[in-house]
């Protein structure tokens, strides 16, 4: 890969995307109840509070970098490798759902609708496309701002209700990461201390509880946005300064192809739960299989993507050519 990849960073992606597909995994296996769907919502309860927001707030530190780009290369940058998939899976998620899984009647009106009603977990690259043309618009106000804003929006009753929340919830975080990328040496410097890192074990602590201390909320809270940007801010002083290293390559390859993994995995999940409709199979070993599946077809097209062009096109618009000078002889 390009030499300027952040492993690390990378590291915490795939682990995110990870539990992820493993939350995903368990909705779709567990049927009833027992050790397993207990164990499965044990893990999926403590796993909550980092998921989604530490994936919107490693993509948010990456903002300040593609934005010394230039504007123009930003917005396209966007568009080709999150708008593209976004509507282009949109596309082939309900033509799946309204035909061969049957799931739902087809509308002409649902093809309209992936403008303001993201399809299923597409919501997330609807949220992160929305993010980044955010921290565009606002190049002038600092992050912290807008992260204070978003908290006040979930505080404050403003009309927000189910997605809207979330919506609100992970911008927070998003745009904590472009804050500590925008202005690294002040964050570095408060968290660099002994105290700061045992604040952020303590924050970490608490959100890790906060299924028995404040249940029902570890999707979206107020009190999770301090408690895990303090959390996440420490991390990422920690690992940034090279205090601490963290390596897997098979955790790193998670991370960087997290788009691919994203985006396939559900589809994989909904296709298969409905295959195995009519088999009588015990929910640890439907999950197993869910969960190989989740990660083995994404893998696939991983590979494929390197070499074949359809696979790629899947994932990603093609960049445009760039015409060379023509050197004087």
């Amino acid at each position: 890969m390009a030499s300027d990849r952040i492993e690390w960073l990378d590291f915490l992606r795939g682990v995110s995307v990870g539990f992820v597909i493993l939350y995903h995994a368990s909705v779709v296996a567990f049927v009833t109840e027992g050790f397993g769907t207990t164990a499965a919502s044990f893990v999926n309860g403590a796993a909550a509070p980092f998921r989604m927001p530490a994936m919107a707030f490693l993509s948010g530190l990456l903002v300040p970098r593609s934005l010394r780009k230039g504007n123009r290369r930003f917005v396209g940058g966007k568009l080709r490798r999150i708008a593209h998939p976004y509507v282009l899976w949109s596309f082939i998620m309900i033509a799946l759902w309204t035909g061969p899984l049957g799931l739902v009647e087809f509308r002409p009106a649902m093809v309209l609708d992936i403008a303001r009603e993201p399809f299923d977990h597409l919501w997330y690259l609807y949220l992160l496309l929305g993010c980044y043309l955010l921290a565009l618009a606002t190049q002038r106000i600092r992050p912290l701002f807008l992260v204070i804003a978003a908290t006040a929006g979930l505080v404050i009753p403003v009309g927000l209700s189910g997605q809207h929340l979330s919506f609100v919830y992970l911008t927070a975080f998003f745009m904590m990461g472009v804050e500590v990328a925008t202005h690294p040496d002040q964050w570095s410097t408060w968290f660099s201390s002994r105290g700061a890192s045992v604040l952020a074990v303590a924050c970490g602590a608490a959100a890790l509880l906060t299924p028995w201390w404040l249940p029902g909320s570890t999707e979206v809270s107020v009190a999770l946005i301090p408690l895990m940007s303090v959390v996440l801010v420490g991390t990422w002083s920690l690992l940034s300064s090279g205090r601490f290293r963290v390596s897997s390559p098979v955790v790193e390859g998670l991370g960087r192809n997290s788009m691919v993994y994203y985006v396939v995995h559900w589809p994989v999940l909904i296709a298969v739960r409905v295959g195995l409709g009519p088999l009588a199979l015990g929910d640890v070993v439907r999950f197993v299989l869910f969960a190989s599946l989740g990660f083995a077809v994404p893998a696939l097209l991983v590979v494929l993507r390197r070499t074949w062009g359809p696979v790629r096109f899947l994932f990603e618009w093609p960049a445009a050519r760039r015409a060379q000078a023509v050197r004087p002889t």
